[in-house]
């Protein structure tokens, strides 16, 4: 019900606003806990269309483009393999801006997209450890597991000599991070 209030109040003030709202909506689907609907996808949709239209020069404007690019990638993903490319393209265009917008779910995201394809990176294999370490040792577990996790599948599928190690080894941190909560 909050996030049905935050899209109403977003619609009546700020395509950044309302692409914020969407985002957390988003998230949901990210997590687990909610699958994409057809009203999430018109309001992607209609989210991603009012941030373009906002404009993308200035920093505030930007971030909420970026969100909105975010959240519409993420939902054609979850609901449209067809749109594949479209959906990894907005979500390549989201990461470009950096800021505060999840970069970590992102890169977890366009991994899972490709594995799923058969297409196993080394360079986003590496990216996404990278981003996995660092957000562990930043003790950032927000998005955490969910990176770690496609990590984890990432390594079992290019099934190279030590990616079993490494995968176990990362599991086995993630479960320590997790019975320490």
């Amino acid at each position: 019900r909050d996030l049905e209030v935050a899209r109403r109040l977003g619609l009546e003030s700020d395509p950044v606003t309302l692409a914020g709202a969407v985002a957390y909506w988003v998230d949901l689907v990210v997590f687990g806990f909610e699958l994409v609907s057809d009203a999430m996808m018109t309001e992607t949709e209609r989210a991603l269309r009012l941030a373009e239209q906002y404009g993308d020069s200035s920093g505030f404007a930007a971030y909420g483009l970026s969100l909105a690019r975010w959240a519409r990638g993420t939902a054609l993903l979850h609901c449209e393999p067809a749109r594949r490319s479209e959906a990894l393209e907005l979500l390549r265009l989201s990461r470009e801006f950096g800021g505060d917008v999840a970069v970590g779910p992102i890169d977890a995201q366009i991994a899972a997209a490709m594995r799923r394809q058969g297409d196993i990176d080394d360079e986003l294999i590496d990216s996404l450890a990278a981003k996995v370490a660092s957000e562990l040792d930043a003790g950032d577990l927000t998005y955490f597991g969910y990176g770690a996790t496609e990590l984890v599948k990432l390594l079992i599928a290019r099934a190279r000599e030590d990616d079993l190690k490494s995968a176990h080894r990362l599991a086995t941190r993630l479960a320590a991070e997790i019975g320490a909560i």
